[in-house]
């Protein structure tokens, strides 16, 4: 009940001003699909209306309408429909013809017979109390519903009269019940009915309904008359009527059956009537197939006001609707007087004393005031008219102008050389001096009596204008073809040409009244903003085409218009453009959907569109003329209710619910939706998003689908939203969830399957080619060692073996020399030298044989590179070992090895130690090599620097370190002796170590 009562106060009601005839009434027949002899109507609180006849159930959501088929039920044995009621709550019952009753809610059905409780016979009415019990009056009598299921009334607490046919309770809590003789009221907490009305003669159409304020009315085809008044004002009963119905805004809406009363008909102030009298409803204000109802007979079908304020009623033919009309069709008086005349030609002026004048080129011009339509047959067409500041107005046609002021009109005659031309357009300047633009001749001035071609102003374009204006500032505007315009200020011209030229096409109208100078053509609308002028941009990409009218109201809204209809900005939208025309606007358009037909396009009479004195805005079109009362829109503020009507997936449709599961490889989507608002359905926009999808809102105009193709598997929402057609947004909309399911490719565990199966594929693959890098590094390797002992034993066995022999033949040959003597000693010195040289020569053959001991073991490799090394000197070498051995990659094991020689070398050969040790430790994050001697030890200054002058040991040992990413730490003292650290981490040193394997990549 409160749901019903929000949708009433916050929805627009009909104007009980306005006559059936001014509102916009639409009908829909068999040939839009419309059911006929439509016996019952209700609207659910998701918006559908829904209607019933002998045919089945059917619901409309403004659009299609749509068959409703049942399941089958042994209880039901026709869906023959004769009643239909809404719960406020949610669900339809629906009442048949030939017995039994069913209640719809969520798509789903449950049906009730007599073995249900429920009375035998044709379900006639349903009615629901303030406690929220539904009742039900069948052929056979009355009952009641509660959570057990149907209750059957007692005989002698049902009506008086066993045939029945409408219920209503009323806001005091009275139940009414009519038949055709007479009419029935049980107050609340009685059990008997009481006769409240007796019928001279059986009434077969009829109706009982309650006003707002508390008026009990029965209708009849005898007439109308109120039975009692209650006090809750406002708390009427939802019941519906067949034959009546009471709106929101008080009207009370009768039908009626036959050609000579047949047909709707209203009573706008049913409050004025006399109490308790019977009122004849014949001269009231009807409406009937001749007005374009789609029959006469409405007497004993239905009527409903939906939520959103519109009246429907149900014909023997189809289904029509009334709702406001913002937009009214023809002139004040509904008619012309002249028999000639065509809005195709007409121009419109309005006068500041409020009277409003229509001209035309081939008839008088026509003068309404206060409702009198006068003509003046003093002019015999109009071409052109314009109103001036001091009040007078201007006619002109190819033979003459006219201005009318206090009551008579004074002619002046046209420029010479111009007769037979129709002046095209026509302004007064702040001067009093007319400016005219004729057809093919050109732009005149009439000052003292003369007309001057161009006004005798040099700089105005040679041009024929058409369009003048005169602004708020006095300035003239000069509107030409081909988006040309000129501005004429006192006596400076500003030219706007070429480069300067408006966006709009050819100018067609230009407006200057108030704060802004606005020019509109075939291709749009632009403002100038002091310097220059600026095109509007408009939202969607709508292109206004043809813009021959322009007003710009005291509020500061703008309307215009064109070929799209009439066009409306508020003034928070103008303020908007002015400050950035570049920001697309959403303006409210009242097209062909509102009533507005035909064409804006028209070289002549302009402009096309004018304020009248009343404020009301007037419109000429090339098939009517059109007026808008701005303070008198009908707004529409219900937002739509959004529904997901299905989803279709491949071709088969599932019904959409919490768990819609679709199947592996869904390749298209088409999600259906739709919103459901009555009032103008074609104007509702719906925008839709995908999550993960549509980065943003997707704008699908009027569109009710959306298409998607190859989504992937897994969880999805969609989102659509929607406004009416006042823009009124639903912002909650409608969501759906649904699931894809994957193909077993497409499931987590084929996804880890094959990660598995490429990881294992990596990693043969690393490990096929690292085996192949380490055999051919291992093959480069060996045949490096077999070159250096090849080069090793040529230099042993030729250059050594010689050099000792001619060393041994000059210590023989120095024995004769005598001692002492110069020659002998200087041979002697020489003799040294050369042993020092056989010397150094035996440590490199040493150096290319030790080498190829890398084949071995670290532990193996020194002790034979020191075993050899300590021949013939008196020093004490040792090897140690630390931690379990073992297996050092191939670089490792070769960096170390000549790391550690070098050490030894340098111990040997320098350090004059008594001992001399090499400790190899295998500890678990590193390899460690320590070289250690206790001999004089290094000077402190060669440690720092890393190296003696000319010397690179140090320094070639720190670099071989580098290279396989080690530490080399040197201690030494001066008679301490050294000690040579190199720290190796075991992810680089030791064989299988899976960290290593990207070096040994970047080896290959």
């Amino acid at each position: 009940m409160m749901l019903c009562l929000f949708w009433c106060e916050a929805a627009m009601a009909l104007d009980r001003d306005v006559a059936l005839r001014d509102l916009k009434h639409t009908g829909w027949g068999p040939e839009e699909g419309a059911p006929s002899a439509i016996t019952a109507m209700a609207q659910t609180n998701d918006g559908y209306l829904w209607l019933g006849n002998a045919s089945g159930l059917f619901r409309f959501d403004g659009l299609r309408f749509e068959r409703f088929d049942p399941p089958r039920d042994d209880r039901i044995s026709s869906f023959y429909v004769y009643s239909l009621f809404a719960l406020e709550s949610g669900g339809l019952w629906i009442g048949f013809t030939l017995g039994g009753a069913a209640f719809l809610k969520d798509g789903r059905m449950t049906f009730y017979g007599e073995s249900d409780g429920l009375p035998g016979g044709s379900v006639l009415d349903f009615a629901m109390d303030a406690e929220g019990t539904l009742w039900a009056i069948t052929t056979s009598g009355l009952a009641h519903f509660s959570n057990s299921g149907w209750q059957k009334v007692g005989a002698d607490e049902g009506p008086s009269d066993p045939q029945s046919f409408e219920l209503m309770f009323d806001s005091a809590g009275t139940l009414w019940a009519t038949s055709p003789s007479k009419v029935m009221f049980r107050p609340r907490g009685e059990k008997r009915f009481r006769d409240k009305l007796v019928l001279a003669q059986p009434r077969y159409s009829s109706g009982i309904s309650e006003s707002r304020d508390g008026v009990v009315w029965f209708y009849s085809e005898g007439g109308l008359q109120r039975l009692l008044t209650n006090s809750n004002v406002g708390k009427q009963s939802t019941s519906i009527s067949r034959a009546m119905l009471l709106d929101r805004a008080g009207s009370l809406w009768l039908g009626s059956v036959g050609k000579v009363y047949g047909g709707l008909r209203r009573i706008a102030q049913p409050e004025i009537l006399a109490p308790y009298a019977i009122h004849r409803t014949d001269a009231l204000d009807t409406f009937g197939k001749r007005d374009g109802m789609t029959s006469d007979n409405v007497g004993n079908q239905s009527m409903l006001e939906d939520r959103e304020g519109n009246v429907w009623v149900a014909s023997d033919v189809g289904l029509d609707r009334f709702s406001p009309r913002s937009v009214r069709p023809g002139l004040p008086n509904g008619s012309i007087p002249n028999g000639n005349f065509t809005p195709l030609d007409a121009a419109l002026i309005s006068s500041s004393d409020g009277a409003l004048w229509v001209g035309e080129l081939t008839s008088a011009p026509i003068e309404f005031r206060e409702g009198q339509a006068r003509v003046h047959t003093e002019i015999d067409g109009v071409s052109v008219a314009a109103s001036a500041d001091d009040g007078a107005l201007w006619f002109g046609n190819s033979k003459e102008i006219w201005r009318y002021a206090s009551g008579k009109f004074d002619r002046t005659p046209l420029p010479n050389g111009t007769d037979d031309f129709d002046i095209q357009a026509m302004t007064q300047d702040r001067a009093g001096q007319l400016w005219i633009s004729v057809a093919r001749k050109g732009v005149y001035r009439r000052t003292n009596g003369t007309w001057t071609p161009y006004g005798g102003i040099a700089a105005l374009p040679r041009l024929t204008a058409m369009t003048l204006a005169t602004d708020a500032k006095g300035r003239l505007w000069f509107g030409y073809t081909e988006g040309q315009m000129a501005m004429l200020d006192g006596t400076e011209v500003h030219v706007f040409l070429n480069k300067r030229r408006l966006p709009t096409g050819n100018l067609t109208a230009i407006y200057g009244k108030r704060s802004t100078v606005w020019a509109g053509g075939e291709f749009g609308l632009a403002f100038f903003d002091g310097v220059q002028f600026q095109a509007v941009t408009l939202s969607q990409g709508r292109a206004f085409r043809n813009i021959t009218g322009i007003v710009e109201r005291a509020d500061g809204s703008l309307w215009f218009n064109s070929d799209g209809g009439i066009v409306h900005l508020t003034s928070v939208q103008v303020r908007r453009v002015l400050g950035d025309p570049s920001e697309p606007v959403e303006p409210e358009v009242f097209d062909a959907l509102d009533g507005v037909q035909g064409s804006s396009a028209r070289l002549r009479p302009l402009p096309t569109a004018i304020e009248g004195p009343d404020d009301r805005l007037w419109f000429v079109r090339d098939v009517d003329i059109y007026s808008i009362d701005p303070a008198r829109i009908a707004r529409n503020p219900v937002k739509p209710p959004v529904l997901i009507r299905s989803v279709t997936a491949d071709g088969q449709t599932y019904a959409t619910g919490a768990d819609l599961k679709l199947p592996p490889r869904t390749g298209s989507l088409r999600i259906d939706y739709v919103a459901l608002s009555l009032t103008m359905a074609e104007k509702v926009r719906y925008r839709y998003k995908l999550d993960g999808v549509d980065k943003d809102w997707q704008e699908a105009h009027a569109r009710r689908e959306a298409f998607y193709t190859n989504l992937g598997p897994g969880r999805h929402q969609f989102h659509v939203i929607a406004a009416n057609n006042d823009g009124v947004w639903n912002e909650t909309g409608a969501t759906l969830n649904f699931f894809i399911a994957p193909t077993f490719v497409q499931t987590g565990w084929f996804v880890a399957l094959c990660m598995a199966g490429a990881g294992i594929a990596v990693w043969l693959l690393i490990r096929i080619r690292v085996g192949q890098v380490s055999a051919r590094l291992r093959i480069r390797h060996e045949e490096r060692m077999d070159e250096r002992e090849r080069i090793a034993r040529e230099l042993h066995d030729t250059l050594l073996q010689s050099t000792q022999g001619l060393i041994l033949r000059f210590q023989s040959a120095t024995r004769d020399i005598p001692e002492g003597s110069v020659a002998r000693t200087e041979l002697e010195q020489a003799l040294d030298r050369a042993d020092q040289a056989l010397a150094e020569g035996r440590d490199r053959v040493l150096d290319l044989r030790v080498a190829a001991d890398t084949t071995l073991d670290l532990p193996q490799a020194f002790a034979a590179v020191g075993g050899e090394l300590a021949k013939g000197h008196a020093v004490a070498f040792s090897t140690q070992v630390e931690g379990t051995p073992r297996d050092v990659t191939w670089r490792v094991r070769d960096e170390a090895y000549r790391i550690g020689r070098e050490a030894l070398l340098n111990a040997f050969r320098h350090a004059g130690a008594n001992g001399i040790e090499v400790q190899i430790i295998y500890a678990n994050d590193k390899l460690r090599v320590r070289v250690r001697d206790d001999g004089a030890g290094i000077a402190p200054g060669i440690v720092e620097s890393g190296s003696r002058p000319g010397h690179w040991g140090l320094q070639g040992m720190r670099e071989r370190a580098q290279r396989i990413g080690a530490e080399l730490d040197v201690w030494s003292r001066p008679g301490a002796g050294t000690e040579i650290e190199l720290s190796i981490p075991a992810a680089v040193a030791y064989r299988g170590s899976a960290s290593r394997w990207p070096a040994f990549w970047r080896a290959a």
